[in-house]
């Protein structure tokens, strides 16, 4: 895992050196409203900026451009702008094959689960990577590869609804960012557990 974190880290610090050649598109503000947007039945180009007609021309332009537009518009309509997070402390238990990962912040705290499924011989000494899961997954399939296998419960989380219950809506006052969070912080625990 520490490789596989190292080389997005060097790979986005080689790109970075290019990044100031790019005009990237502003993004509109203020924001228009999704319900201005056009129904689409097909899924939108990835390659075709958020408000324009200009689509991206090389990766070094996509890694400079699109690819922090998509996450904002993904901050801006679906999941929300991520807290100041320097405030916040993540610590995880395991108990058998549960993970309990408890996040505070601002004297709040939530805590939510992940059912682990280790491939065989994995160990504290003989670590696996590990795939992170919402459910409808075979786990089979990737402990059989000597992949280990976290089922995220997404209720405990943030479920779908209109319900505005778990964890991170506690801790985060309603903001809409759970799911998303939850797998950051999942990942970050394994090295703790």
């Amino acid at each position: 895992m520490l490789v596989h974190h190292f080389f997005f880290f060097a790979l986005a610090a080689f790109f970075k050196t290019s990044w100031a050649q790019f005009n990237c598109p502003a993004f509109p503000s203020p924001r228009p409203a999704a319900s201005s947007f056009t129904a689409q039945s097909t899924l939108p180009d990835p390659f075709q900026y958020f408000t324009s007609t200009r689509r991206v021309s090389s990766p070094e332009e996509w890694y400079a451009c699109r690819q922090p537009e998509i996450k904002r518009v993904l901050q801006e309509y679906q999941f929300g702008i991520y807290p100041n997070k320097s405030a916040e402390t993540v610590s995880a238990t395991r108990s058998g094959n549960t993970l309990s990962i408890t996040v505070s912040a601002g004297g709040k705290s939530g805590t939510f689960r992940s059912t682990l499924t280790l491939p065989s011989g994995a160990s504290a000494s003989n670590p696996a990577p590990v795939m992170i899961a919402i459910g409808g997954v075979d786990n089979n399939a990737y402990t059989r590869a000597g992949i280990a296998v976290a089922t995220l419960d997404y209720t405990g989380v943030a479920p779908d609804g209109t319900g505005k219950t778990g964890a991170f809506w506690s801790l985060y006052n309603g903001q809409d960012i759970a799911n998303s969070l939850s797998f950051s912080f999942i990942s970050l625990c394994f090295a703790f557990v």
